[in-house]
């Protein structure tokens, strides 16, 4: 199960950072971009997560070409997997981090969508990126994941229920245009 939900995340993730892309590319390209690859690193790093995640399984299943190991080093071999699995994805927490506050900051400068969610969501993004230094974010993981409720809940509550103000972004277009 998490290697498929790894894996599903992955997806999703691309899918929604492909799709802000098209709709903030008209704030500042570069920037839009620039989430876009990050959101890609991650995708990447929450994949390669996923393969650690189960590797572990395979280790243990495959009795006939690991039976040259004993007991204990197929434990050792089980642990370093899991360790990798954890700092993979604390890395993909980084690059999340930097998509959410440079989405965030793309939201604040958009106009078609409330200032305050670009302020939260960029808050958000500060607090994942603490996972540069993964014993730090661990003290403070439940402030990271309060910020982290503070910012993606009420994004996507407001995508969802409200949408984008689509005059404001029709403006951008037709400025673009001209």
């Amino acid at each position: 199960m998490g290697f498929a939900s790894s894996l599903v995340g992955a997806a999703v993730h691309l899918i929604w950072a492909l799709l802000f892309y098209e709709l903030f590319r008209r704030v500042n390209r570069t920037i839009s971009l620039l989430a876009v690859f990050f959101v890609i690193v991650c995708c990447v790093m929450q994949a390669l997560a996923g393969l650690f995640y189960i590797a572990p399984l395979l280790v243990l299943d495959d009795a006939g070409s690991l039976a040259s190991f004993s007991t204990e080093q197929l434990q050792s071999i089980v642990a370093i997997f899991l360790k990798l699995n954890e700092a993979t994805f604390e890395i993909d927490l980084v690059f999340f981090g930097l998509w959410c506050v440079l989405t965030g900051w793309l939201i604040y400068k958009s106009g078609f969508m409330p200032r305050l969610i670009g302020i939260l969501l960029m808050i958000d993004g500060l607090g994942w990126f603490l996972f540069i230094a993964p014993p730090v974010a661990h003290q403070l993981f439940p402030v990271i994941a309060l910020a982290s409720a503070l910012g993606e809940i009420p994004l996507m509550i407001y995508l969802l229920v409200v949408g984008l103000n689509v005059k404001r972004w029709n403006e951008l277009t037709q400025l673009q245009r001209n």
